[in-house]
């Protein structure tokens, strides 16, 4: 379930630098919360510079949204915003004001995968083992 979606400039990344992205974001993910790397899912959205506006005026920028399962100590939300920031600002370059990072909880209650309600937190395994998969 954590679910992360990038925002950026339509072809200001490479496919190299989106890999790149959504291998950190996994990275940092797994590390900073214990879930399974087979639970992260990264989408990149492209606009045009035209299509985004800070305080009402045109402003380009990158941002990355991540709805994660709820749980999560503040510590641990922080430690990853600061990464996922550090690696978004390394990738694209751009300066502070054209950056957004945001992590957002979700009941595991509201979502679903592999066709079942998702565990809390430190529960994957045994729920891995009752949909009858090994642990990713």
């Amino acid at each position: 379930m954590p679910f992360y979606t990038c925002f950026v400039v339509t072809n200001s990344l490479s496919a190299t630098q989106k890999a790149f992205i959504a291998e950190e974001i996994t990275r940092i993910h797994v590390t900073r919360t214990g879930a399974p790397p087979s639970f992260v899912r990264v989408l990149f959205h492209e606009f045009q510079p035209s299509d985004v506006f800070t305080g009402g005026k045109p402003l380009p920028c990158a941002m990355i949204r991540g709805v994660i399962r709820a749980g999560r100590s503040a510590e641990v939300k922080a430690q990853m915003l600061k990464e996922l920031w550090a690696m978004l600002q390394k990738v694209t370059g751009l300066e502070d004001d054209k950056l957004l990072v945001s992590v957002q909880d979700n009941p595991a209650s509201n979502a679903m995968e592999a066709g079942a309600i998702l565990p809390e937190p430190q529960h994957e395994a045994e729920w891995f083992a009752k949909l009858g998969h090994a642990h990713h």
